[in-house]
């Protein structure tokens, strides 16, 4: 999971965090065997493009990420 893809999930759905827990092992365990919900779930004003932008930027598989910020900021979200 990457800085920025967490902050941007955080930042459009209002969570804290994609993944919750009781205790950090709980949480980590979650990060290492799920992949993180759609931010629709939380806030239902997210459109289906800015879903797919943030849980690109948290794809547990780092070569599936955007590589850089200019990346990131270049996706053409009506693509």
């Amino acid at each position: 999971m990457s800085k920025p893809g967490a902050t941007t999930f955080s930042a459009i759905s209002g969570c804290a965090s994609a993944f919750s827990g009781s205790n950090v092992i709980e949480i980590g365990a979650q990060v290492l065997h799920f992949d993180p919900p759609p931010p629709s779930r939380f806030n239902q004003r997210v459109p289906p493009e800015i879903d797919r932008l943030t849980l690109k930027a948290l794809s547990k598989k780092p070569e599936d990420r955007f590589q850089t910020a200019a990346d990131f900021a270049a996706v053409d979200l009506a693509a």
